[in-house]
């Protein structure tokens, strides 16, 4: 598969300082938020969330799906992959003698986060090695830091799978491009690649299948390729994933949010399909309908995957629960559309302009999925790092394009070079800085400090707390108090008690959807403003009652205020 692109630089690169360049640049990056991370506060919600389900599993003995004290004292099922928890499990191990298992915890989350943005950079640049120069694969783990849509979720103190799961996919590409020729080896690590991608969240899954359907087009013109060892080691890495790292109900339980035998089965039909067409041959009258009737066959079977997050629930409950989550919501102004889609635009320009010049179908192949990641972003801004993951891997294949484009114009090439890296990489970041509310991980973060607050909860352990549903993670990892709901699709329940408890008018006796949280305690950031979850409810809800500085009367506030901004009442008779 030529795509005849000048050719790169002889030599390998520095695998290693790549990755040491992605590490620093993320540690130099986030300096505005390391003071508070090492004081001890986290980034985001999420993040909390993931250290505290760990936690809990280690006072169980094992690592858990379930994570206690949330949803009014039921617990919240939190469906995540646990091969991150592993991760940071091991990460802690060597720590926790000296320092505590839960402080082991938050010093590898902490440490997690550069990391991962090192193996990102590496893998980009990994994925576009054989077709760029060496010197501008360097292009790669600054792309990783900067962008926005990949920096946003690489903050100091994000413990989250949103950087990491790019690197599998990105790792992936570049595997099947070595294995184009017929090489066995990378094409058995892009099968396993991709696994990987699934069992870390299935969110990777159309992207995944993306890559694979590109080499499925490569096979087609050239049977070398071994398209059967990539559908077996796919198969067997999510059978083995999946035998690890069972749902909560169990190896047959179907979870679409997360690595089930719904992937599983997947990994059958793709492995199927590609020892199919190892006997079909390469004739695409059948092998393209064919491979088209198993991934409509696996759908039928499981039609909620293609709702994506929408069939976990019904369509009146997804717009509640959905309508507080800043990156579920579109783009919503151009500032946000240069933020998060400008890196994309252009490698889909570049795409374009290659198609123009070269009329390989790779270029029109790379078209098609990068206006799917945009429009996907379009739609949801938290599905924007995959058009700027593929943008980040094409930067440094276009630099080495320009500087043979432009031979022997050398100031041409280098102010071409400048306005490429500007365009795609500062101008992007610069637009940050513009007034526009856009969604990034900091964005959680309220005017409070729930760190230095804490420890006036230490009495009311036991007691279930009416909070902001974004504070519920942090409650739950810095106290020992119930909380009544958060933002988890299988806490649905907990998440709408909750969000009725905060629109229910005030007055002047406590209103049912208040009791049937079954709260004791309420916790508000008075500073916070006005939140999403009482959007278009009436303006004597309980939220707004209390930030307008008219609590009900069975209220009482605990006295006196003390460090940490939040204002705590006690409920009369509770």
């Amino acid at each position: 598969m030529s795509i005849n692109v000048a050719q790169p630089s002889a030599g390998q690169p520095g695998w290693g300082l790549i990755f040491l360049l992605g590490v620093a640049l993320n540690i130099v990056a986030g300096f505005l938020n390391w003071h508070a991370v090492l004081h001890g506060t986290l980034s985001d919600p999420d993040s909390y969330m993931r250290l505290e389900r760990i936690w809990q599993g280690i006072q169980a003995g094992h690592l858990t799906n379930m994570v206690a004290r949330d949803d009014s004292g039921a617990g919240v099922l939190v469906e995540w992959s646990r091969l991150l928890d592993a991760l940071l499990l091991v990460m802690a191990a060597p720590l926790a003698p000296w320092l505590g298992w839960k402080s082991a915890l938050f010093v590898a989350g902490v440490a997690f986060g550069p990391i991962a943005v090192g193996l990102l950079g590496l893998s980009i640049a990994f994925a576009a090695a054989p077709f760029a120069g060496r010197k501008f694969l360097l292009l790669a783990p600054i792309a990783a830091v900067l962008m926005p849509a990949l920096a946003n979720y690489a903050l100091p103190g994000v413990v989250t799978h949103h950087v990491i799961l790019l690197v599998p996919i990105a790792f992936c590409a570049g595997c099947l491009v070595r294995a184009r020729a017929g090489a066995s080896h990378p094409a058995w690590l892009a099968g396993a690649a991709g696994g990987i991608a699934i069992w870390i969240t299935p969110e990777t899954m159309p992207f995944i299948l993306l890559l694979f359907g590109g080499f499925f087009l490569v096979w087609l013109g050239n049977q070398a390729a071994p398209i059967g060892v990539v559908g077996r080691a796919f198969a067997l890495m999510l059978l083995a994933a999946c035998l690890l790292d069972p749902p909560h109900g169990g190896w047959l339980t179907p979870e679409i949010d997360r690595l089930s035998i719904v992937y599983v089965a997947l990994g059958v039909d793709v492995a199927l399909l590609t020892w199919a067409l190892g006997r079909i041959g390469p004739r695409p009258i059948a092998a393209i309908p064919l491979g088209g009737l198993c991934i409509l066959a696996w759908l039928a079977l499981f039609p909620k995957v293609a709702l994506g997050p929408f069939g976990l629930m019904s369509p009146a409950d997804a717009k509640r629960f959905f309508g507080p989550i800043i990156e579920m919501q579109p783009i919503q102004s151009w500032p946000m559309a240069v933020e998060f889609l400008l890196p994309g635009v252009v490698a889909l320009i570049y795409a374009g302009l290659s198609w123009q010049r070269r009329k390989h179908w790779i270029w029109l192949y790379t078209m098609a999925a990068l206006i799917f990641a945009l429009v996907l972003a379009l739609r949801f801004a938290r599905f924007s790092p995959f058009s700027s993951l593929m943008a980040a891997g094409l930067l440094p294949v276009m630099l080495t394009d320009i500087t043979s484009a432009l031979g022997e114009d050398t100031l041409g090439a280098m102010l071409s070079r400048i306005a490429l890296v500007a365009l795609m990489v500062v101008a992007p970041r610069l637009a940050v800085f513009v007034p526009a509310g856009h969604p990034s991980p900091a964005n959680h973060l309220t005017p409070c400090d729930l760190n230095l607050f804490s420890k006036n909860l230490a009495p009311y352990a036991g007691y279930i707390v009416l909070a902001d549903v974004n504070d519920t993670p942090e409650l739950l990892w810095r106290t020992n108090i119930i909380t009544v709901g958060s933002l988890y699709q299988n806490g649905i329940a907990g998440f709408l008690r909750l969000r009725a408890a905060w629109r229910a008018p005030a007055g002047t006796q406590i209103p049912p959807a208040f009791r049937a949280t079954h709260a004791q305690l309420v916790l508000v950031c008075p500073a916070a403003g006005h939140s999403l979850l009482v959007q278009g409810a009436p303006d004597d809800s309980l939220l707004d009652s209390i930030l307008a500085g008219h609590p009900p009367p069975w209220l009482k506030r605990v006295e006196p205020p003390t460090p940490g901004g939040y204002d705590l009442y006690r409920v009369a008779g509770g």
